[in-house]
């Protein structure tokens, strides 16, 4: 597998969203650093696999890319120019799937229509899935929609099946999980139950397959919020 791009929502670097968040998984994923996490019992291994991701939300997941650098950058940055940014009511940290994750208390139509933007927009820049990943996709368990949705755009959690999600741990048992959410609760208490401004939209970065991801580039949403849009989320695949 060649390198990977992938779109993310993460907060600005300078933010204390950002820290929390990078200190809770280790890693900063802009500079690259290590961080001390805080003093939780086999924190590390709990979150070692978001780790390498980085602290973020998918938009446009993972893909190889077919073509170039330059021109990504140039579309994203068209894209935040036609984009206003989205308002989330609050956050709070939830179990999905296993996972413990900070989601938002109420999604939006304007979430959705923002994340299913990303997916679409941008997908003449991703390159065709590996049959690896097909069948790795499959073992884990798919809808009959779910599939349909990984074949015509990369990734099975999109348009209608997206959920907004920022994943703190690997998948865990009731008793981890039980454990952990108190912890994370604390951690993460001066952004829990606080409104969330997704004013930008990230480029990261897999150099090599296994490698962390990086962050490479953020661009501001500077689109009107009053421009009409079609519910593009709730039509069906193409």
């Amino acid at each position: 597998m060649t390198m990977r791009y992938a779109l993310y929502y993460a907060p600005a670097p300078d933010t204390l969203f950002h820290r929390l968040g990078s200190e809770w998984l280790g890693r900063d994923a802009w500079t690259g650093e290590a961080l001390r996490q805080p003093a939780i019992e086999d924190l590390a291994s709990l979150t070692a696999e978001p780790r390498r991701y980085g602290f973020h939300a998918t938009l446009k997941a993972p893909f190889e890319l077919a073509k170039t650098r330059r021109e990504l950058t140039a579309f994203a940055r068209d894209f935040a120019a036609r984009q206003a940014p989205v308002m989330l009511p609050k956050l709070r940290l939830a179990v999905l799937d296993g996972f413990l994750a900070l989601i938002p208390d109420v999604e939006t139509d304007q979430l959705q229509q923002l994340a299913a933007c990303c997916v679409m927009d941008f997908d003449s820049f991703r390159g065709p899935l590996h049959q690896d990943e097909i069948a790795r996709r499959h073992r884990a368990g798919l809808s009959q929609r779910q599939n349909r949705l990984l074949l015509n755009w990369g990734y099975p959690h999109v348009l209608d099946q997206f959920r907004f999600h920022m994943t703190l741990s690997r998948k865990l048992g009731a008793a981890g999980l039980v454990r952990l959410k108190p912890e994370a609760e604390t951690h993460f208490a001066p952004v829990i139950g606080v409104p969330l401004r997704l004013e930008a939209i990230t480029i990261f970065c897999e150099a090599e397959a296994g490698a962390p991801f990086r962050a490479e580039e953020r661009f501001t949403l500077t689109g009107r919020a009053d421009r009409a849009w079609p519910e593009i989320w709730k039509l069906g695949v193409r």
